[in-house]
């Protein structure tokens, strides 16, 4: 099971002025050019190059935490638009390479607006959360969950079958409908529209986009031809 969602990161400390490491390391300089081989001036070195190393270490794991801010979505605890476009970039190339094959599907939360309207904004946020949670639990680990951005996410099912990853959304649609919300003792149905295609060594990601996106945009048409089609 995925790790718990974090709806709120904590704040990213302040990165380390690269001004500080050059100081350390001119220190270091001078002190062995004024006396090489004096064992109290080489211990005070090595003790300079430990603080530069430990200075050097830090600003690596802020930068990173950085990266990872910026690749995630701070409702949902999801990768955001540009770090599942990064991720897919990377994929693909190496889906190229190696042969492989995979499924990737484009998601619209139906009426998460008239949510937003009837029970307010926490409310929308509560879905769009519980939705989250519901691919996150049902997907490998090999596999991308993304939210795009509004009531849109992304699922890349990697190395598989196309037949069973078509299968495969269509069960993580159904999971994530049957989950409905209950908002301050009112129930909130959740519907899903898909728009899934396959993607073979080929592929590139503007094209398995589109093309998922005209899928997704089929799936909303379809069903509000059957809605009209209803009798009155």
């Amino acid at each position: 099971m995925a790790s718990p969602i974090r709806s709120h990161p904590e704040p990213a400390p302040a990165l380390i002025d690269p001004a500080g490491l050059d100081a350390a390391f001119s220190s270091l300089a001078d002190l062995l050019n004024q006396a090489p081989g004096a064992p109290a001036v080489v211990r005070h070195a090595l003790e300079v190059v430990r603080e530069a190393e430990a200075m050097l270490a830090a600003q690596r794991q802020r930068i990173a935490h950085l990266e990872h801010l910026s690749a995630t979505d701070d409702l949902t605890g999801l990768g955001n638009r540009r770090g599942f476009l990064d991720h897919l970039r990377r994929h693909l190339a190496a889906a190229k390479r190696h042969g492989e094959t995979g499924v990737l599907a484009l998601c619209d939360l139906d009426h998460l607006k008239q949510v937003n309207d009837r029970h307010g904004h926490p409310a929308g946020d509560a879905v769009l959360r519980q939705f989250a949670e519901a691919l996150r639990r049902n997907v490998r680990e090999t596999d991308v969950v993304a939210r795009l951005g509004g009531d849109e996410f992304a699922i890349l099912l990697t190395r598989c079958r196309i037949a069973g990853g078509m299968t495969r959304i269509e069960t993580l649609a159904a999971l994530a409908e049957a989950q409905a919300l209950v908002w301050r003792g009112t129930p909130i149905p959740l519907r899903v529209s898909v728009g899934a295609v396959s993607y073979d060594a080929g592929a590139t990601p503007d094209a398995l986009i589109a093309a998922a996106d005209a899928r997704l945009y089929e799936c909303k048409a379809a069903r509000r031809d059957q809605r009209s089609s209803r009798p009155g």
